[in-house]
Parts: C-alpha cells; structure tokens; sequence
C-alpha cells in the first residue's frame, strides 16, 4: 500500500467515525472532503509565496500549522479535514496532498465494492458513452465502476478502456499495429 493511499484511507475512516461522517453517505464523505481538499490545493497551486512557506523548510511546523489554519478558515474546513492537514504537516507529507485526494476518491469508491477504471481516447468522449461503459461494465464485474478519462491524440481514433487490471484497446492505433503485424509476419490476409 502507497504512503498516499494510507493516508487516504485513514481519513476516510476518520471522517466515517467523525460526527460529521456519522449521517453521510459515502459519496457525500467524498464530495466533503474532495471539496474542502481542492479549495486548498488550489490555494497551494495558484501562490507561490504560500506554497513555498508551507512545502519549504524554512517555514517552523508551528507556523505551517498556523497558515495552514488561517487558509482553512476562508474554505469552512471541517475540524477532521484540518486536523488530517495538520498531521501531513508534522510527519512532512503536506506535499502528499494531490496523492492523497486521488487515493482518497478511490478508498470511497471502494467502501461501497466499486472500483476505477482508466478510459483514454484520442478526442474527448462524450458522457453519453461513458455512461453506456459503467453500466456494462458493472454488468459484467458486478461493481460499480467510475472511469478517469485522458486524452491521448497519438491513438488516432477510437477508445481504450483498462478495468480491474484488463485493457480493452479499441483505437485505431492498435488496428493499424495488428494489421500490419499480421502482414509483417506473413500472415495471409487475401
């Protein structure tokens, strides 16, 4: 298990224990943390001097813990949300924080026996059919399955789908390698 994904999965228990996760459904737990998490990542992002003073060593922990404090207030972080950031800061690990949150969707999505898979295409794919996707894909595995989408121009054309370990690679780049493997190799194909 990855330092991100322990950590990860630690908040996510600790936000099911908190009073704030007592009443939620896992989902809303995600949308709760993922929400406060990306306000302040995005803080982290977009100023240099705040990023610097809380990654870098110069800053005490004392005074992290102190801007980082400040920062929360703007967002309405919960007290769990900064108590975990107060921890990264001790241990060293704030810089864990994208990590983290990835890991973090992935720990819910698996609370309720789902899992992620990746789908990469050449042009952005409509959500139609990534719709059409989950829901065969949960047909087949019996999961509910969320994809992450990426862009990829050098396919071509077409789609690749990897779930739970296995690559379905329907893209036009692939075709044209096995056409040409098969006439490469000797392969009749008249």
């Amino acid at each position: 298990m990855s330092v991100a994904r322990a950590y990860a999965k630690a908040l996510y228990e600790t936000v099911l224990e908190s009073d704030q996760g007592a009443h939620a459904h896992t989902n809303n737990i995600k949308n709760l943390i993922h929400d406060q998490a990306v306000g302040f990542q995005n803080v982290i992002d977009q100023h240099k001097e705040f990023r610097i003073a809380i990654l870098g060593p110069v800053t005490s922990q004392k005074e992290k813990i102190s801007l980082v404090r400040e920062v929360a207030k703007k967002f309405n972080c919960s007290q769990v949300f900064l108590n975990f950031l107060n921890l990264l800061i001790k241990k060293g690990r704030l810089y864990l924080l994208p990590e983290i949150l990835e890991a973090f969707e992935s720990v819910c999505l698996e609370a309720h026996d789902g899992i992620y898979g990746t789908l990469v295409s050449a042009i952005p794919v409509e959500q139609s059919l990534i719709d059409e996707l989950v829901v065969s894909f949960k047909k087949k595995l019996g999961k509910q399955v969320e994809f992450k989408t990426t862009i990829d121009p050098s396919l071509l054309a077409g789609i690749k789908v990897t779930v739970n370990g296995v690559t379905y690679d329907g893209t036009l780049r692939s075709k044209l390698k096995r056409l040409r493997d098969k006439f490469v190799f000797g392969t009749a194909w008249y």
